[in-house]
């Protein structure tokens, strides 16, 4: 059953390498490879449901996708969702995974694994290194984002463009929270509070004099974020 799930999960991700990109198909691969040995070689069974419980936070990945889908990533739920899944990820992951893997590694030196072929001991081997640094990395990644979510860390821009980029992204996140009778008011006086004229901020989006503050095709009362 898992083996089909990576090989769907792979043929699914080499649909879309545009927008998935090439660290998605390597995951996929090497966990397709890894599960399809241990069927065919009948080797390392205890280990398939340990490192497959990683998925668990697939749950979390595929909220967030609903969530932008929907476009409603300014609620509570969406906030939550996305705490879960750091959560989830670091104890599960890198914590936990981490922790298996050098049991793995003990179990792989043992007498118990010596009738397991060099050959399919090196794939696992190669898998276990490769999938742990891809957890680490993408976990960077998620935090990074999170802490970008939150305006924390970000210092101060060169010039208007980023000055202004930085000032909007701090005041679409203090509205993203205004009661919705306020949202009315805010797109009147939007562009007169921020200034006039027409400029492009730091190639993220255009100002208008006479219009609401668009910034990635969104007013600022109107923010995904």
């Amino acid at each position: 059953m898992a083996t089909g799930y990576f090989l769907f999960d792979s043929l699914s991700v080499l649909l879309h390498m545009g927008s998935h990109g090439g660290q998605y198909l390597l995951h996929g691969v090497l966990c397709l490879i890894t599960y399809g040995l241990a069927a065919l070689f009948d080797v390392y069974h205890y280990w398939g449901p340990t490192f497959l419980l990683f998925e668990i936070t697939t749950l979390f990945i595929n909220a967030r996708w609903w969530f932008a889908q929907l476009d409603n990533k300014e609620g509570t739920a969406y906030t939550i969702n996305g705490i879960s899944l750091i959560l989830t990820w670091l104890s599960v992951r890198v914590i936990f995974g981490l922790s298996q893997s050098w049991v793995f590694w003990q179990d792989a030196f043992s007498p118990a694994s010596a009738k397991v072929p060099a050959a399919i001991f090196a794939w696992y081997a190669f898998s276990n290194i490769s999938l742990n640094l891809l957890n680490i990395f993408w976990f960077f990644k998620i935090m990074k984002s999170a802490l970008g979510f939150f305006g924390v860390g970000k210092g101060k821009g060169k010039g208007k463009g980023k000055d202004f980029e930085k000032g909007g992204r701090r005041l679409r996140l203090t509205m993203s929270w205004l009661p919705q009778h306020m949202l009315g008011q805010c797109r009147r006086e939007d562009a007169a509070e921020l200034g006039g004229g027409n400029f492009e901020a730091g190639g993220v989006g255009r100002m208008g004099s006479r219009g609401p503050l668009q910034m990635g095709g969104h007013s600022v009362c109107d923010s995904p974020w």
